[in-house]
């Protein structure tokens, strides 16, 4: 059995409402596309990694995106971990195209898109750096100590790999997707005692699940130097993306495409908490919706907690609910330039 955790990183949430609550001649709309596809290679890079590690013949934990806080408050993260009963694989994984170098001379990496050569950060320090931050939570939370081992894993096939000085091997550690199969069954053959039972994996599953704190950014406006005015206001219809819509009854009702329900709402309060934050105040959540009813958002905003005694003062802790999830942004890619 294999558990795996799936989710769009909230990072790229955050990118894509961003995007589609900017009208199209906003000075910040292309350095937002931009970010949105390079972020989005790299998502796309990671996910092609579920099919490989299919491959995988026994009992784990396969999660995405982990990312954990480290000792003196400083957080890490990894792509990709995987955890068995007898050990744990890193990931770091790269969707580059074009040309990677690697220049053991200098000890470094070289990108090379055929417009721009640039140097990455060395990605087998940083794996290094990974296992042994990970190890370290393992220990401050009592968790039994597993051989860790780490790749990275580049998951373009198209990507040409070459070394200065030329002929030399790769580090064993450097791979690509396609070879990842090989890698777990020859790992499979030298681990085959269990240090964990079911029981403490699923207890090391739920625990890390509760440790993740997924990146979100903070200030995003104030990043892009955007102006609450420049954002698109109003409900987001889930299906055609209209945006206004309309409410009559009771419900909102999309003019382009005739969906009408009374939890559209909840979709564009997603967005809300993707752009602002998790704090909202009626008067703000009233502005985003571009509604005048206090009442219809007191009743919309009651099931979460909240800060303040009096209605008027309450400042309301919103959660992202990942039910009402658009992602905008495969559909535009072409659009906008992206590549997968």
């Amino acid at each position: 059995m294999k558990v795996l955790q799936k989710e769009i990183p909230l990072y790229l949430l955050q990118l894509d409402a961003l995007h589609r609550r900017l009208p199209p001649s906003h000075r910040a709309k292309r350095i937002v596309e931009n970010d949105l596809r390079n972020y989005y290679a790299g998502y796309k890079g990671e996910q092609s990694m579920e099919y490989y590690l299919s491959f995988l013949n026994e009992e784990a934990v396969i999660i995405p995106g982990l990312r954990l806080k480290g000792k003196s408050d400083f957080y890490f993260q990894i792509d990709r971990i995987v955890i068995t009963k007898k050990y744990i694989l890193i990931f770091e994984v790269k969707n580059f195209s074009g040309t990677v170098i690697y220049d053991k001379t200098h000890d470094q990496f070289i990108r090379d898109n055929g417009e721009v050569k640039e140097v990455f950060t060395n990605p087998i320090l940083q794996l290094g750096r990974q296992a042994s931050q990970f190890k370290s939570f393992l220990s401050s939370n009592n968790l039994p100590n597993l051989p860790i081992l780490s790749y990275v894993v580049f998951a373009n096939s198209n990507l040409f790999i070459t070394t200065i000085p030329e002929n030399i091997k790769l580090p064993p550690n450097i791979i690509k997707s396609e070879n990842v199969p090989f890698i777990l069954k020859n790992i499979e053959s030298k681990y085959r005692t269990n240090i964990l039972s079911s029981k403490e994996l699923k207890k090391m599953d739920k625990l890390l699940r509760k440790a993740n704190e997924p990146y979100r950014a903070e200030n995003f406006l104030l990043y892009y130097s955007i102006d609450y005015n420049d954002i698109i206001k109003g409900i987001i219809c889930p299906e055609c993306l209209t945006l206004p819509i309309e409410r009559a009854e009771k419900k909102w009702f999309c003019p382009s495409c005739k969906k009408t329900d009374r939890s559209i709402y909840r979709y564009s309060l997603n967005d809300y908490y993707l752009i602002f934050g998790i704090e909202a105040r009626n008067s703000s959540i009233r502005s985003f919706f571009d509604i005048d009813s206090p009442y219809t958002i007191f009743r919309i905003l009651k099931r979460y907690k909240y800060i303040g005694t009096s209605k008027k003062n309450r400042v309301y802790l919103l959660e992202y609910d990942h039910n009402y999830c658009i992602f905008e942004y495969p559909s535009l890619k072409k659009e906008v330039g992206g590549q997968t």
